[in-house]
């Protein structure tokens, strides 16, 4: 979807849903995705001051692999970002969150995969995933599991000479 600076001069304020659908081409350095079922774009755009205020709502469904078994898993998502454009170089302007925009067109759709890309978890579990793994001599535990085991199983220093008085007299 495009937003034209004579549309948004013209009526000061744009709402628009759209439904977005990913291309292959878009995400194929993104190994993590099986596939992309759909999403829903919502936009609103207000023209203020010779700035347009943009607000995007992107919402949907994908399938991504598990991080633990590579199994697909659904993951539905929903991301929202603000942005502040200007279609006029102004030197005044020196913030580093104003987008320029060249051509008098901002192209949402770019923010939107974006979006889509940046809402991919790092770690991705499915429902249906045990959540500790143990197998033959090895358990697979959390950070916080080891750190309160270890401490379970700390011997005060001052108690330490006490622990081998039963073993003597057996």
């Amino acid at each position: 979807m495009i937003i034209e600076k004579s549309e948004l001069i013209n009526y000061k304020h744009i709402e628009k849903s759209y439904d977005f659908t990913l291309d292959e081409e878009d995400v194929k350095n993104v190994k993590d995705i099986i596939s992309f079922e759909y999403a829903k774009v919502k936009v609103e755009a207000d023209y203020i001051s010779e700035l347009a205020l943009i607000k995007i709502h992107v919402k949907g469904k994908m399938i991504l692999r598990s991080t633990r078994t590579l199994k697909p898993v659904d993951y539905y998502f929903s991301e929202r970002e603000e942005l502040t454009c200007s279609f006029y170089q102004d030197e005044d302007l020196n913030d580093e969150n104003i987008i320029f925009v060249e051509d008098d067109k901002i192209d949402i759709d770019e923010e939107v995969i974006s979006l889509i890309i940046t809402s991919i978890p790092i770690k991705i579990i499915g429902k249906d995933e045990p959540e500790h793994f143990e197998g033959d001599g090895y358990e697979v535990m959390s950070e916080d599991e080891y750190y309160q085991k270890d401490k379970e199983n700390k011997i005060d220093p001052r108690f330490a000479s006490l622990s081998s008085l039963f073993d003597e007299e057996e």
